[in-house]
């Protein structure tokens, strides 16, 4: 999932401006990628906190840092977890959307950012979210291929915590605005995501199966269930595999604010 979602990453970083010798907050850090990724930008000058909910991500993460010495990682929800402040930049690659209060969740992480001061704009927000479920068929199309398999419906309760809790710009401005955000900006970011370099089908539908909208209820379903999922899964993906794996394309939100 690090490769699958690398380019949404480092085009919020790019849109954040993170620079040499800032103190960055990544936000659902998971496996570090994102924090190593940052960890370069800043520089030795720099030093970059990561924080998840996930401690055998974590584990994996701290694995992959090693020795360096600007990266550090926090096990907790970065929604009321002692945040060790202040930032220069919040970050976050599609870890936002999961807290179950994300009013809370936005004046938490505002209380540990650089105020602005003088002249100063402050410290700033920058992260990337999916748009609506309709502008992302990886996931909409497997979700509907499935449903009928398990007696599901495809549809997502709008704004409940999950992948694309954020599909409404407008939500996102009220929430970022309302919890002392200032200067608010929301484009939106397409692109092309390989999610399987693999270019068979089969592997294309057990990756699928382990991951996203449709993960949790096929791993609830009966065998005979799963075997139907994982045909109706394989049908839904195939117009969608190219010699290079498997690519869907994106739609999502970048968003930036000062403190």
């Amino acid at each position: 999932m690090d490769q699958v979602l690398d380019p949404l990453g480092k085009a919020a970083m790019k849109a954040g401006a993170i620079a040499r010798g800032e103190h960055v907050l990544d936000v659902g850090c998971g496996c570090g990628s994102t924090a190593l990724a940052l960890a370069h930008k800043v520089g030795s000058s720099g030093r970059v906190l990561g924080v998840d909910v996930s401690q055998p991500m974590l584990e994996r993460a701290r694995a992959r840092a090693g020795r360096h010495p600007n990266v550090e990682f926090l096990l907790g929800d970065a929604e009321s977890a002692p945040l060790a402040g202040p930032f220069d930049v919040a970050f976050s690659r599609l870890g936002l959307t999961f807290f179950a209060d994300p009013q809370r969740a936005f004046s938490h992480l505002h209380a540990s950012i650089r105020p602005a001061r003088g002249a100063s704009r402050g410290g700033r927000l920058a992260f990337i979210c999916w748009r609506r479920i309709a502008d992302n068929p990886w996931a909409l199309l497997p979700a509907r291929a499935i449903a009928s398999c398990l007696g599901i419906s495809s549809r997502m309760k709008a704004g409940a915590p999950g992948p694309f809790a954020f599909a409404s710009s407008a939500r996102i401005r009220v929430l970022l605005q309302s919890t002392g955000w200032r200067s608010v900006r929301i484009e939106r970011h397409d692109a092309s995501l390989r999610w399987s370099r693999n270019p068979s089908l089969a592997h294309a539908a057990r990756q699928f199966m382990r991951i996203g909208p449709v993960a949790q209820a096929i791993s609830t379903a009966s065998p005979a269930r799963q075997a139907l999922a994982k045909l109706a899964l394989s049908r839904a993906l195939l117009p969608h595999m190219t010699g290079a794996g498997l690519i869907f394309d994106a739609s999502c939100w970048i968003v930036t604010a000062y403190a």
